[in-house]
């Protein structure tokens, strides 16, 4: 897996410890964020797996009024909007060459076509763990009950609630977890702490000796 897959997952900064490769950020005086070589916002999302929403592409009316929807329940001051403001809304992030963070997470939440957290992992590169494995889950239930420090907790699930030999705790977590859609309150730290947790990219990433 390329490292762009990794910082890609969720979009910003770095993913299990791995940080951005091919797209380095950087901060300027005004705390904004630039992509090297001056990409768009739009290319950006594209170059992380996402897919821009289009104004004349029938099957993504769905999602227009769905984002629609929960832009107006965010933003309460443009709680009149309707579909066509939000669209030339996104056409203008997606032109957008000097990227705040603000604008990044507006863009990726409310005009690209959501991905539940499966999905998501998809696109980016990951590869689920199957619920029929046994040994990789035990091992990754015996590290996660460690906790310690930079630990990734996984939704609800305490480190110490982890069980294993039978591994079922962390492994029915990952299920739950892998199902959450893209407004779920919690994705972005779900889908990043699954990344750790439930995929064979996390797994071959435990310490030594314990993979």
């Amino acid at each position: 897996m390329s490292k762009l897959a990794m910082a890609s997952v969720a979009g910003v900064g770095s993913v299990a410890g791995v940080s951005g490769g091919a797209y380095l950020l950087t901060r300027n005086s005004s705390n904004a964020l630039e992509i090297e070589k001056s990409k768009t916002l739009r290319t950006r999302l594209e170059s992380e797996n996402y897919t821009p929403l289009d104004v004349d592409n029938v099957s993504h009316k769905t999602h227009w009024d769905t984002s629609l929807t929960k832009y107006k329940a965010q933003y309460t001051s443009k709680n009149t909007w309707n579909d066509s403001q939000l669209k030339e809304r996104c056409s203008e992030l997606f032109n957008k060459e000097i990227i705040s963070n603000e604008d990044y997470t507006e863009a990726r939440k409310y005009c690209v076509v959501p991905r539940d957290i499966s999905g998501r992992l998809s696109d980016a590169g990951f590869h689920p763990l199957s619920t029929e494995e046994s040994t990789k889950w035990t091992k990754l239930s015996k590290e996660y009950k460690k906790g310690g420090d930079g630990f990734k907790k996984l939704g609800d699930l305490e480190h110490d609630k982890a069980s294993e030999p039978s591994s079922s705790a962390l492994r029915e977590k990952c299920k739950e977890v892998l199902k959450k859609d893209h407004w779920d309150a919690n994705y972005d730290s779900l889908l990043e702490s699954s990344t750790v947790w439930c995929t064979e990219e996390g797994f071959s990433k435990l310490p030594t000796g314990n993979a």
